[in-house]
């Protein structure tokens, strides 16, 4: 077990009768990059919120294991964008610092040195002078987190930090929060729709159920106890696979040999397009092999192929006959 942070005690969120989690008792620990996850409107912001002293709850505590006061204890990323009249990206990330100014808000050198690790850390430098209102979304939440890392907090919370991002984006910015655990040995919760990406770098997944409590566990075990399939009710989506599920159309069973992506993308295609892949040995069969650094698809040791669009135009011929 790490180090608790922060954690919770018959913890109940909601507005007024209407209660969104009930008797919640969690644990956010040192080094741990962890993702809140539930279908829409179950009540994931309120936590992040509520966490975050920024509102109240129905009952229960949380509590900080610091004697810090709360701005130097935990840093708060939420999902409203920034707007500031010309306000830099270095003015912004500076703000992080706040807690620790004096009466006349000057910065120390300690602070000075504080914004530059931050900004170093997410890759900031060349954006230092721009006006925050000409960054793109990415570009923003990068400057987001580098004032939560000024901050210099042992909790980091952020609620969904990569919505309406793209794909580049969302993976550069979990990337960065998973190195950020490792690295500086925080505590990050992060609420997220990006399944994906959660199952691929998160420490611990909190899921949330449909009965008001939180289901937490590692992702691996939770996709294969289930857990995720009885909380999303996934239509068409074997999460154990990673794949959509697709109907068979053709009577053609295909056993593909090869390996690595090519393999991969040569089964994904067939799906795809209707046809069953099996691993048994069966008349048709395809046979990846490299010959002199090209890819070449091999069908039933009689027609070679150099693309998987060639190979699906030769399966779609041989369904029609």
């Amino acid at each position: 077990m790490g180090t608790s942070v922060l954690s919770t005690h018959k913890l109940s969120i909601g507005y007024g009768q209407h209660i969104l989690f009930q008797d919640l008792d969690l644990n956010l620990e040192k080094g741990k990059l962890v993702c809140f996850m539930g279908p829409n409107g179950v009540g994931k912001s309120s936590l992040i919120r509520t966490l975050a002293g920024l509102q109240k709850s129905s009952s229960g505590e949380v509590a900080l294991f610091s004697k810090e006061e709360i701005h130097r204890q935990l840093a708060v990323v939420l999902t409203d964008r920034v707007v500031g009249s010309n306000m830099t990206v270095g003015e912004l990330i500076s703000t992080g610092r706040y807690p620790y100014l004096n009466w006349a808000a000057q910065q120390t050198e300690n602070d000075k040195t504080m914004v530059a690790d931050a900004v170093n850390k997410v890759h900031l430098a060349a954006l230092l002078d721009k006006d925050i209102n000409e960054l793109s979304d990415g570009q923003l939440q990068m400057a987001m987190i580098a004032r939560a890392l000024a901050q210099d907090t042992p909790v980091i919370l952020m609620d969904e930090p990569t919505a309406h991002l793209d794909l580049n984006n969302r993976v550069e910015i979990m990337k960065v929060l998973l190195q950020l655990t490792r690295s500086m040995n925080k505590a990050i919760l992060v609420s997220t729709h990006e399944l994906d990406l959660a199952l691929q770098t998160a420490d611990e997944i909190w899921l949330a159920t449909d009965n008001k409590s939180i289901l937490r566990g590692i992702p691996e075990d939770l996709v294969l106890n289930g857990a995720f399939d009885d909380v999303f009710r996934f239509k068409g989506f074997d999460l154990r696979t990673g794949k959509v599920q697709h109907d068979v159309r053709h009577s053609i069973s295909i056993q593909v040999i090869g390996h690595g992506h090519e393999l991969l993308w040569t089964k994904n295609a067939l799906e795809r397009n209707g046809y069953a892949v099996t691993n048994d040995q069966i008349s048709h069969r395809i046979v990846i092999k490299v010959v002199q650094g090209r890819t070449q698809w091999h069908v039933n040791d009689s027609v070679t192929l150099s693309s998987i669009k060639e190979v699906l135009e030769h399966f779609e011929q041989a369904a029609s006959q």
